[in-house]
């Protein structure tokens, strides 16, 4: 059951891309030459990972750490979308590969850069949560609770991987066509709250990770 809900929220969502992609192409144009990429992949990802910064807001989200506990007394708790805790990095795989395919014949770059975001993205957050072992909130020790190199699922709470593949997925979308589409890695960052999968602190970092490197992927091509 939860596998056909999960098929049908993704035809969802890439449908409506698809409507949105069309929606943004002029009525004139040709499509032959959105075939072919204008930029080298391989100059454009060390142009992208070179100019990765450390944004400020990283920073200002330290405070959640000091409140994860009462965030978690004070949502919530509820099944609602539970099929998204069965949401693993293949699914996510997927879904990244498959925007890619849909946005790819209306703006390649856009398209090159979904697929860039989320590899990156993927590769630290998978390495953070390896090396810092943070117990989740269901695991009832508290949000200081480290079990550095950890493998152990339960154990890799910071930050959340949800969080951070949506955002580095749907932040091209969003800057390319349109702020609305924040809404589904919003979606998918509150779900791990009132799901008690993360603390608010995870969230808040997945989500400053997949949308800082996807922001600055395709924020570096429009300005070349």
């Amino acid at each position: 059951m939860d596998n056909h809900i999960s098929g049908t929220l993704l035809a969802l969502i890439l449908f409506s891309l698809a409507v949105t992609c069309f929606a943004d192409v002029p009525q004139n144009s040709s499509f032959s030459s959105t075939f072919s990429l204008t930029f080298s992949p391989i100059d454009e990802v060390k142009t992208d990972v070179a100019s990765l910064r450390l944004e400020d807001a990283f920073l200002y989200a330290l405070p959640t750490f000091l409140v994860d506990d009462t965030v978690r007394n004070i949502v919530p708790k509820s099944d609602f979308l539970g099929f998204l805790n069965d949401f693993e990095t293949v699914h996510f795989t997927a879904m990244a590969l498959l925007t890619a395919a849909v946005i790819y014949p209306f703006d390649s770059y856009t398209a090159f850069t979904v697929l860039e975001s989320f590899s990156v993205t993927a590769a630290i957050t998978g390495a953070i949560k390896y090396l810092i072992g943070r117990a989740r909130p269901y695991e009832n020790v508290g949000p200081y609770h480290l079990t550095f190199l950890s493998t152990n699922y339960d154990f890799q709470s910071f930050p959340s991987g949800h969080s951070a593949f949506a955002w580095s997925i749907f932040t091209p979308v969003g800057k390319r066509f349109g702020d609305y589409w924040y809404i589904v890695p919003a979606v998918f960052s509150a779900q791990r709250l009132w799901s008690d999968q993360h603390w608010l602190s995870d969230v808040a970092y997945g989500g400053l990770i997949g949308w800082s490197i996807g922001s600055t992927f395709e924020t570096s091509g429009n300005e070349e």
